[in-house]
């Protein structure tokens, strides 16, 4: 599955990648950070979407990790929210009830520069860590699913509207089915889309 993703490309990357992209607030991207983006943090990340209302791309910072448009109590959904890192596409389309199934229609491109997966190999104790990359692509899209929900703000009880993700995986090609072998979840990796495709 995919946990880590790495963004090191610049912001304006994706203005290019997308002419007439709407920022929907300004954003500012920690380098630091950004080279290994831990899906279990639920981070910010720079998310691309179709927005509902004027039909335009836009980019806004969505924490990884779906909370489902449903939730009420963000605390007492915490330990499920580990299972909406990542959504299997034949869940999307097949289980009708899933909640994959139910935003379907809510797309969206993650932008990274290369994401990492975590191989099994005997004598080692922990699992060895490989960094994807597109050759020649310094920046690429992995497509997901986004959610909204409104929740209220923990210090002052107002109500906020968050904006949550998720990343498509599928079952793994012959390369990463080597790489990711261990684990309830080998044998997946993310979708990649050619870009012709994200567009």
């Amino acid at each position: 599955m995919c946990y880590d993703i790495s963004f090191t490309a610049k912001l304006a990357a994706l203005s290019a990648s997308f002419p007439g992209l709407v920022m929907d607030e300004q954003l500012s991207i920690d380098s630091e950070k950004s080279i290994h983006i831990i899906g279990h943090s639920y981070g910010e990340h720079p998310i691309i979407y179709k927005d509902r209302e004027d039909l335009h791309l836009h980019c806004r910072l969505m924490n990884w990790g779906c909370i489902p448009f449903y939730v009420k109590d963000e605390a007492a959904f915490s330990k499920q929210r580990a299972y909406m890192l990542n959504a299997r596409s034949e869940r999307i389309l097949e289980d009708q009830s899933s909640y994959w199934h139910k935003i379907r229609n809510r797309r969206c491109l993650v932008p990274v520069s290369g994401f990492y997966e975590h191989r099994k190999l005997a004598g080692f104790k922990n699992k060895i860590p490989y960094y994807i990359e597109l050759k020649e692509q310094p920046l690429f899209f992995l497509p997901g699913l986004y959610s909204v929900v409104e929740l209220p703000d923990r210090e002052t009880g107002e109500m906020l509207r968050r904006f949550t993700f998720t990343v498509i995986t599928r079952a793994a090609n012959s390369l990463l089915q080597q790489i990711h072998n261990d684990g309830d979840n080998k044998g997946r990796m993310p979708l990649l889309l050619p870009f012709e495709l994200a567009r």
